[in-house]
């Protein structure tokens, strides 16, 4: 059974692959970028409000009841439209 950190680093990452048009295994890991456990326990625990941050050149934001929104970002810093998942 896979834990509740690898299932939201797995949503993560295969969002933002599919966003991307990049291979999953050819993102640098997420690890790198923010720490699971801490990412699982913050998702879990919000009841109201969003956790973002930029992970292979897209913004990555989990809302509360919403989901994981990832935006490309241009080489100006500027956020594209993106694709969304639901969290659940």
């Amino acid at each position: 059974m896979e834990s509740v950190p690898g299932r939201i680093v797995g949503r993560i990452v295969n969002e933002v692959a599919r966003e991307t048009g990049r291979d999953p295994v050819a993102l640098p890991p997420l690890y790198e970028i923010v720490d699971p456990d801490a990412l699982s326990v913050v998702v879990e625990t919000l009841d109201n409000g969003t956790v973002a941050f930029r992970y292979a050149e897209c913004e990555v934001a989990l809302q509360s009841g919403e989901g994981i929104d990832v935006r490309p970002v241009d080489q100006s810093g500027d956020e594209r439209t993106g694709a969304s998942e639901h969290l659940e």
